[in-house]
């Protein structure tokens, strides 16, 4: 038996070690993401140079009309009475955060959420199809219904599946059975949890309780109420979060009803509300969670 022994050029390592050196002193790079939501609460996005932040950025007006693999399901005719052009995206820069999943040594990854003009020229009204200006409309109405400077306080819970690479390519339940609420069936998928906690609190989801649900590699996620168009980027950022999340680790996190086809048991969520107005009094002391609780004690339902 011949044994050989492999040994490293000095220069080489020299060179290895002042490379690292050098990238270690270079400052982080920044990135931001504009994105727009689509009808399935699909994140649709660019990744946009930190430097570019005040550039335009423009986004193809079909995409949001496409389901989970780039299939046209229904076109807006706001869409395609335009002649599906580019439109350039408006982004609220009250919704800029710095997303820890998507960060790493040396890069700085942050998201915006964005509406669209319907057009490409600024003046342009907005395209009324996109989810988060419908959402924004409504709001807007609901406030000025009689006067009465109504608000929504919105939380809730959502069910998903965590899944990992099975045979054939095709993929099979982080965990087995069916056991709801057991403490030993939760444990099987803590880490991931405790994960997707600690990341969600960054981004202010606040995540109140997390326990397995009644299928296979299914969890159940309760977060705390926030007031309008926060809860609405809430919950978006929160199933994106959650995917990257899972992606990031070799699984795959599915919102879908039945991720397995008709077998076994949906996913779903519970969408609880209730209707706010302005307290004159300043004396209102409904329960809330996360920031919605400070506003809360200077509201009323």
């Amino acid at each position: 038996t011949v044994v050989y022994q492999a040994r490293l050029c000095p220069a080489l390592v020299c060179c290895s070690s002042a490379r690292s050196a050098a990238m270690e002193a270079q400052p982080t790079r920044e990135y931001i993401r504009f994105e727009v939501v689509d009808f399935n609460c699909k994140a649709l996005s660019k990744t946009v140079p930190a430097r570019h932040r005040t550039g335009g950025v423009f986004m193809y007006s079909g995409a949001i009309a496409m389901g989970a693999n780039s299939v046209v399901l229904t076109f807006p005719e706001e869409v395609g009475n335009a002649g599906c052009p580019n439109f350039k995206l408006v982004p609220d820069w009250t919704t800029e955060q710095v997303l820890p999943w998507a960060c790493k040594p040396g890069v700085s990854v942050k998201r915006v959420y964005c509406e669209q003009l319907a057009g490409s020229k600024e003046g342009s009204i907005k395209n009324q199809a996109v989810p988060r200006t419908v959402c924004m409309k409504m709001l807007d109405e609901l406030k000025n219904f009689g006067g009465k400077g109504y608000e929504m306080l919105i939380g809730g819970e959502l069910e998903f599946t965590v899944m990992k690479p099975g045979d054939d390519k095709g993929w099979a339940p982080y965990f087995d059975g069916v056991d709801i609420l057991a403490t030993l069936q939760n444990s099987k998928s803590m880490d991931f949890c405790y994960d997707l906690e600690r990341d969600m609190e960054a981004v202010g989801v606040d995540i109140l309780t997390m326990n397995a649900e009644y299928g296979a590699g299914q969890l159940e996620i309760a977060f705390a109420p926030k007031f309008g168009a926060e809860a609405c980027d809430m919950t978006a950022t929160f199933r994106t979060g959650t995917k990257e999340i899972a992606q990031n680790r070799g699984l795959m996190a599915s919102f879908m009803a039945r991720p397995f086809g008709v077998a076994g048991v949906g996913n779903g969520g519970h969408f609880n509300f209730s209707l706010w107005s302005p307290d004159e009094a300043g004396a209102g002391s409904a329960p809330a969670g996360g920031g919605a609780r400070e506003r809360a004690c200077q509201k009323k339902p």
